[in-house]
């Protein structure tokens, strides 16, 4: 949905010309998406597609370790917590081709919003990446991996009418950002410490191999940009 908007804004605001700032196949693939909100829900009304963090069913922090691997947690509406780690899959580690810090962080946002199928309509994450909040809040990428897999996270916000926020926050001063670095670090009692809220949280591990969008390496020539 994202790029549909990215492409008009301009013309909207500044009165320019409408030239679309993606190409025609992006377009109409954002356009599709948006229709699939359409078809699922009918009278949903434009506020919809205004959403604000603090309304979410959950709220995340996640965080990607270069070396170690993806995690955070979940903070439901009653206070209940839940713990996440994974280990990056073979051609996803720092260093890796292709591979960077905003795409780690953007595939962590990824896998979570895989994982949660069935928890609410709304979901807010909280990274420290402002390559991955700019990214989505642009709707596009100029980097091929990780324009791939903003599209796979809004191809699957759309299919399940499902709303995603990001916010930013300070790594170093956050409680929040620093437990969650320490579970993407897979250091669930480290990060109990440093935010007390996540402790006695259920703790799962996550299998980025079911995810869709580790389906092909950053590496790989083949992938669209």
């Amino acid at each position: 949905m994202a790029p549909f908007y990215a492409a008009s804004a301009p013309a909207l605001r500044d009165g320019r010309g409408r030239t679309p700032r993606c190409p025609n196949g992006r377009l109409k693939q954002a356009a599709a998406d948006f229709a699939t909100v359409l078809r699922a829900r009918p009278t949903t009304g434009f506020a919809a597609f205004s959403a604000s963090p603090e309304a979410a069913d959950l709220q995340f922090s996640v965080d990607a370790a270069g070396f170690e691997g993806l995690g955070g947690f979940s903070l439901d509406r009653d206070g209940r917590a839940a713990l996440y780690h994974s280990q990056w899959p073979d051609g996803f580690s720092q260093g890796d081709p292709g591979v960077s810090s905003g795409l780690q962080e953007m595939l962590t946002v990824a896998t979570l919003v895989h994982q949660h199928p069935n928890d609410g309509d709304h979901l807010n994450f909280w990274t420290d990446s402002a390559v991955c909040v700019d990214a989505i809040a642009r709707g596009s990428s100029a980097t091929p991996p990780l324009n791939r897999t903003l599209d796979f996270l809004l191809s699957t916000c759309a299919a399940r009418s499902l709303t995603v926020t990001v916010a930013w926050h300070f790594r170093d001063t956050s409680p929040s950002a620093t437990a969650a670095d320490a579970l993407s670090r897979g250091r669930c009692e480290e990060a109990s410490v440093l935010l007390p809220a996540t402790a006695g949280g259920s703790i799962q591990m996550l299998r980025c191999t079911d995810c869709p969008a580790f389906e092909i390496k950053p590496s790989s020539s083949t992938m669209r940009r």
